[in-house]
């Protein structure tokens, strides 16, 4: 009947109304995006696969996986997550640049926990020392302003599936 006709027009292209073309038109968009997203997202995830078994990465890997053996592995990663953000985030702010281990909580998420430095190290950080009159742990580390953001990336990403 009319609603096969009507049916076989559609599926042939031909005839119908403009707002079905329209129609047409808009769905075959939404597929070719849809498409192409996929598509994005899986160069995207072999990019990532590929990083995972770079040798580059095995102290970084190395590292995180210490942490994540650790008693309290969520808080940590939780913390060691947020400087790396922050530093990610904010490139230009200094105070996420640095980071006082003489703070306690940093010192029970970082300095007490096998691999803490040593994320922040991969992740571009260094130790130094700051005079401070004396007065508790003069150490910190500190993320210099020329630092690639390429190891905070891989360091936030790799935490950010622990915490």
């Amino acid at each position: 009947g009319a609603a096969a006709a009507a049916a076989a027009r559609l599926a042939a292209g031909a005839g119908g109304s403009s707002a079905d073309d329209m129609r047409r038109q808009i769905l075959a968009e939404r597929e070719r995006r849809r498409a192409a997203m996929l598509k994005e997202k899986e160069e995207r995830e072999k990019a990532l696969a590929a990083e995972d078994e770079d040798p580059a990465m095995a102290p970084l890997n190395d590292a995180v996986a210490r942490v994540a053996a650790h008693a309290d592995a969520e808080a940590s990663a939780g913390l060691l997550l947020r400087i790396v953000g922050n530093a990610l985030n904010n490139p230009g702010e200094p105070k996420y640049r640095r980071v006082r281990l003489a703070n306690p909580k940093i010192a029970a998420a970082v300095l007490d926990v096998d691999g803490g430095v040593d994320v922040l190290e991969c992740a571009g950080f260094r130790l130094a020392f700051e005079d401070d009159g004396g007065e508790g742990d003069p150490r910190v580390m500190v993320l210099d302003d020329a630092a690639d953001p390429a190891p905070l990336s891989a360091a936030f990403r790799r935490l950010a599936k622990l915490a």
